[in-house]
């Protein structure tokens, strides 16, 4: 299959490797190409992503783009879309998307049905970006899904550990997912025949927020600082912010139904 990555870093160099070992055909672009996420075989575009001009039409096309840092829509998303269908390059869509959309559910289970609590701009941004791909997929008669992605770690996908921690018994639900994991889970969406649509991509094992830090630590022989939820809350920049003032645990058994195949990576065993 031909695969159009919109928006190549981190998530799409994952992506790509996982689409190349199958031996399908993929072009990613974006503004750079750093040489990390150089691949052998990958057709890159050095280019504005509202300015494609690709050699293949593609089958799918997954869309990694963050949204704009402020704001209650994402303009770079719609102007892309208005590009895709001038040019006629219409697919089925994957978004890489975020579990941030869903907000504080104070602890308790989420799943694809359960409700937006929207505080923050960033959300909003991101709850307008999935309402485009919908609409332009069904508009195009085009299969979409939309990745609610958790916390993603990785090789170069660590935190840093010069910042505390939450007490554990003060801390909030978290979720995480392996980069490996949530690239097969894309690709796969990628390469299906069938919708998918919404889909938390989560290892379905929520931990408390602190849990990785305490884990790269331990590993590095480096003593973590620990406060208090309101101590942090009170120094927290406005992206902290936004990941402290939500708690909820990520349902996936979606995911583990539609792809049985994919085996969930434990958080402990890859640190």
């Amino acid at each position: 299959m031909n695969i159009l990555i919109l928006g190549y870093g981190y998530s799409g160099y994952h992506c790509a490797k996982a689409l190349l070992r199958d031996n399908h055909h993929v072009t990613a672009v974006s503004r750079s190409y750093p040489v990390e996420y150089k691949l052998d075989h990958l057709h890159h575009i050095k280019s504005d992503i509202r300015n494609l001009s690709v050699p293949n039409q593609p089958d799918a096309i997954l869309y990694c783009v963050p949204p704009q840092p402020q704001g209650v829509t994402d303009d770079i998303l719609t102007e892309t879309l208005r590009v895709l269908e001038r040019k006629l390059l219409l697919a089925n869509l994957v978004y890489w998307g975020s579990s941030g959309v869903y907000g504080d559910h104070q602890g308790n289970w989420v799943d694809e049905a359960s409700s937006c609590n929207i505080t923050f701009d960033l959300q909003r941004r991101r709850l307008y970006a999935e309402s485009q791909i919908i609409n332009f997929a069904t508009k195009n008669n085009k299969n979409w899904t939309v990745m609610r992605v958790a916390g993603m770690y990785g090789e170069n996908r660590l935190p840093k550990l010069n910042n505390p921690v939450i007490k554990s018994e003060q801390a909030p639900f978290s979720n995480m997912i392996y980069i490996e994991d949530a690239a097969k889970i894309a690709a796969a969406s990628l390469l299906s025949n069938s919708p998918i649509e919404i889909i938390n991509v989560s290892d379905g094992t929520p931990i408390k927020m602190g849990t990785l830090q305490r884990l790269v630590a331990k590993q590095k022989k480096i003593p973590i600082i620990e406060k208090s939820y309101e101590e942090i809350m009170a120094n927290a920049s406005p992206m902290r912010k936004y990941f402290l003032s939500s708690s909820k645990q990520l349902s996936n058994e979606k995911c583990r139904r539609l792809f049985p195949d994919i085996i969930f990576s434990s958080l402990a065993e890859n640190i």
